[in-house]
This record gives structure tokens, sequence and C-alpha cells, in this order.
């Protein structure tokens, strides 16, 4: 990732009708949209819900039609006591012959090592050394006896009594954790991820440092937190029972900076403590990105088309106000050769497992083909030099794009683009960072700049949403 603070969020049922087939009226339209709004500054933005489990349709009754049952909301209700978030914080990866290290130690001298159940469990002194060696962890204790347990996952904690945070070690420095954390082996057994649980409070300050910068105004900050606490609160109740974590350190759900205990990020936490976007008496996947490039994005057609995101808060809207022009990547442009970018695709399509890709040659023709209800594109059409082509969604285009277009002439920031051929070349002009859904987070400082408080700004890009508070 590029500027620490720079990420972007992502899960089914869309009304055709809000996207557009892009006729030439339509077109001029678009590109006039385009042209009317200009651009200094970079940042952030998050994933979100995914797909539900399928219910089973229920059975027809002899000389009855079938009925569908309603769509399942996959939203939490309010919690009433606060999560415990667990985070991705490092894909742990073998050395040479050594195998999978990592060292863990605490601020008091002992250390408790359980297996995932939570029962029983052994006290060691600290530092420990967990290693992940031949199908078995190996653990050395700090004044004690090496010893194996089978490679199953494993939590180390701070016990009852003792003081913390845990701190763990890969290299030369320590990272502090918080008071658990989970080592998982990889189905191969040859790595391990590391995955902190921190209570919600504790981790969202992490969250804020990473997202904006530390010279933003106290209501930007306070905006940020109740969309960064209600999107994690989505996360961990959808995640909770399907993988072992629930988010990661950057920018495919939120970024994360570690523990932070003082400052405005951790003020804005405090302030604003338990306190979630509701609607419908449900939580809100309240995704947020850096720059919106003056347009916002329905989170149905640029995250996906999850009934989590089939809520009036993230329906997107048609006013024009400008709110993010002073961000850098409010405009943008990037060039590249007919025939790279064509090869590039190809190459991005076998990886990707897109046939209709893999073959492609130069790119003869490139256009957005539909828009959404309020003109921000919602599916690409790709023609190269044999007459191949394909269509992608927006943001899948943008993925395909961004590897094809990366280490060239600049970055792609988003799937607001209207593309153009000219001569060898292919031409993508662009606006905004991240997906453009929910919060934009340029436009949050501007109000913020302009007087307005945190209640103001959430109110704005999340409309119908109501503030309820969770837990206290």
């Amino acid at each position: 990732m590029d500027d620490p603070r720079l990420s972007e969020r992502n899960s089914a049922g869309r009304d055709a009708s809000s996207v557009v087939e892009v006729d030439a009226s339509r077109r001029q339209v678009l590109l006039a949209g385009l042209a009317a709004m200009g651009g200094g500054l970079t940042l952030a933005g998050c994933s979100g819900a995914r797909e539900p489990d399928v219910a089973t349709p229920p059975r027809a009754v002899a000389q009855t039609r079938p009925v569908a049952p309603p769509p399942v909301d996959p939203r939490p209700t309010l919690p009433t006591v606060e999560p415990v978030v667990r985070i991705l914080c490092e894909e742990v990866k073998p050395v040479g012959t050594v195998g999978a290290k990592i060292a863990v130690r605490s601020t008091g001298r002992w250390i408790r090592l359980q297996d995932r159940s939570g029962a029983g469990g052994t006290v060691l002194g600290g530092p420990i050394e967990c290693t992940l060696i031949d199908g078995s962890w190996r653990i050395v204790p700090t004044g004690g006896v090496p010893f194996r347990i089978p490679a199953g996952a494993i939590s180390v904690s701070v016990p009852p009594g003792e003081s913390g945070p845990l701190s763990t070690r890969r290299g030369a420095s320590w990272t502090p954790l918080g008071d658990a954390v989970d080592l998982v082996p990889t189905a191969d057994q040859k790595g391990f991820d590391l995955v902190a649980r921190l209570p919600m409070e504790v981790y969202l300050p992490g969250v804020l440092a990473k997202e904006l910068y530390s010279n933003w105004s106290p209501a930007t900050f306070r905006a940020q937190a109740v969309a960064a606490r209600s999107f994690a609160t989505c996360e961990a109740a959808h995640w909770r029972n399907r993988r072992h974590y629930d988010v990661t350190t950057g920018p495919d759900t939120q970024a994360w900076s570690g523990l932070v205990a003082s400052g405005l990020a951790a003020t804005a936490t405090g302030e604003t403590r338990g306190i979630l976007l509701a609607w419908d008496r449900r939580v809100v996947p309240a995704y947020y990105s850096s720059c919106c490039g003056g347009l916002p994005a329905e989170a149905r057609d640029a995250i996906s088309q999850n009934p989590a995101n089939e809520i009036a808060p993230l329906a997107g809207r048609s006013d024009r106000e400008s709110c993010c022009d002073w961000a850098s990547t409010y405009r943008w442009s990037v060039t590249i050769r007919t025939q790279l970018l064509g090869r590039r695709l190809a190459e991005w399509g076998r990886r990707e497992g897109v046939a209709d890709l893999a073959g492609f040659g130069a790119v003869r023709s490139m256009e957005v083909s539909a828009v959404g209800r309020h003109g921000r594109p919602v599916r690409f059409r790709v023609e190269d030099a044999g007459g191949r082509h394909v269509e992608l969604r927006a943001e899948r285009g943008r993925r395909a794009l961004a590897f094809a277009t990366e280490g060239f002439s600049g970055r792609l920031y988003s799937a607001f683009i209207e593309p153009r051929v000219a001569g060898d070349v292919v031409i993508l002009d662009g606006r905004g960072h991240g997906h453009g859904v929910g919060l934009c987070q340029h436009g949050a400082e501007a109000m913020a700049r302009r007087g307005r408080d945190a209640e103001s700004i959430l109110r704005r890009y999340y409309p119908g949403a109501t503030l309820e508070t969770g837990w206290t």
C-alpha cells in the first residue's frame, strides 16, 4: 500500500432499473458531468458484508405456485454488549528450514498458552518463542524446558492478575497487540496467521489514526469513529462463525495502525463510545472512501448486491454539491498503450479465471456500457483488435485496469472513469479515490472546516440512518 492512510472498502438482490444502458445522449451527460468537476490531498476507505447463506425455498404445494422467501437482511441487530474484533495482523511464513516463528511477551512476566477452546492451558515464563515446524508447534519458554504440541490453533494471553499488553516480535522490533492473540496454522501447516483479539473500543483508535490525517478536524474524527464502529460491528457479526478473523489491517477492510491510546483518534473514540449508525433497527455497514469524486456511489452497484446494501443510507445521491474537490485524487488520468493494455488485461484474465480476457490482444475500443441511476459507471465494455470483447462490472474492471496499468503513467484510483482510445493509447480520465460509497473522508473534512458537526456529516453521507447507542 502507498500512503498508509489510503484504503477502500467492499455483498445479493438489485433493482435492474438502477442501471441505465449508455446511449449516445447519456454518454454526453456523463462526459459533461465529468468535465464539470474540478482538483488537491489523499486518503482512505472500507470492505463489507459478504454474500449471505442461501435459504432453501419452500416446497411447492399441490396446485399452488412456489413462493420465494422474502430477502433476508443479514445486518446485525443493535448489540448491547461491546463486540470483540479479531484482526488478521500478519501471515507468518516459514523461513528456510527454520519454520514459521514468532516471539510473544507481555508487560508482566507470565503468559498463558491455551488451545482455542480457552479451556485449561499452561502458564509460562515470557517471552516465549512459538515455531510451527514439521507438523507441530515447538514452544520455548524463558527459563523453562522447550516442548512440542500438535499443530492446531493456539491462543496466547495475559493471565488474570498479570499486566499486559502482549507484544509480538518478528525480527528486531516488538509490536503491542493487546491482551490476547491467536496463532492459526494455514491449511498446509507450514505457516500461520497472527490474529489479535481486541474489544471494539480498544481497536477503533488504531483505525482512525491510520484512516485520517492527524491534523484533521475533531468532527471528522468523530464521524469516522461512528462509521468505522458500525462497519466493524457488521464485519464481526458476519464472520464470527465463518472464519478465524473479522478484519485485516489493510484496505480490503479498514486500515489499522495497531494500539493507539492517546491523541485525537482515542479522544474521538471515547466521545462516541458505543454509538452506531442504524436503519430499521439494524446496524448499517457504513462503508467509506477517501474521495467520492463529487458523485457518491450506490453500495449495490459499487460493493455488491447483498441485501445488506439494499437500504436507503447506502443508496447514493444525485446531488453534485462539491465536497472533495480539494483532494489530490479528485481528478486524475492514466495513459497506457493499447497493445500493452491488452497484454496486461490478458495476464489478469488468466490469473483471475476470466476466459474472455485471457486471450486478449491490443485494445481497439473501451467504453462505459452502463451507468447507475446517479451517473457513475456500472459496467465497462472492452474490445480488442481481433473483435474479442468482454463486459466487466465497474469495480471488477477497476481491479483489472489497476493491475494492467500498475507501474506505468500513474495510478488508477477508482472505477469512476471515462475511457477513450486515441491512436495507439488508451486514456482513462478519472475522479475520486475508492469505491465512493458512504462517507467521503475529504468531503467530511471540508464540512467540518465549515463548522459542521459529526452528526451533520453522518446525516449527509448516510441519509435516513439514525444514531443509536449499542453499549455503554
